[in-house]
């Protein structure tokens, strides 16, 4: 039998990858041999490559998206000075919109989800300020807002 239908029978029938179909050949030659763990070798290192660069990437996205987040609840602190008051409105505005300002559910908009179509067009700074006025007029602070909203999931 001649050695190159032996390792195109190896390499489309018998063994999945190249790595294998190389290592566990007995019939191949040694150069063969070599030359197949060589090419399975470049095409793992270049699949590694491909999984270590979305890895890096993917993290990039998300941080992203947690700093801005980290950025809207300094500014509702600086809004919002008091410790206690400050933690009821991070665990209200996470329960209503996980600090999306683009967030939409049934005509509510935004970060603190109000029936205003303004807060629809609003950047995330105008709507938390927009909130925050809101839970002071309505409720007397963030804490009483959180309160009804615990209560009666709205606020």
């Amino acid at each position: 039998m001649k050695l190159s239908t032996i390792v195109d029978y190896l390499w489309t029938t018998i063994l999945d990858t190249p790595y294998s179909r190389a290592k566990l050949s007995p019939g191949l030659t040694a150069r063969l041999r070599l030359a197949l763990l060589a090419r399975a070798q470049r095409i793992a290192r270049t699949a590694g490559l491909s999984v270590v660069a979305l890895l890096l990437l993917m993290p990039m996205a998300y941080a992203s998206e947690c700093n801005n987040v980290n950025i809207y609840q300094s500014f509702a602190h600086s809004l919002v000075t008091n410790k206690s008051q400050m933690k009821c409105l991070t665990q209200l505005y996470y329960q209503e919109s996980r600090w999306n300002y683009k967030a939409v559910n049934n005509g509510h908009y935004g970060i603190p989800q109000g029936k205003s179509k303004w807060l629809k067009h609003a950047n995330p700074y105008e709507q938390i300020e927009w909130g925050v006025a809101y839970n002071l007029a309505r409720y007397g602070s963030m804490c009483g807002a959180y309160k009804h909203w615990s209560q009666y999931g709205w606020h």
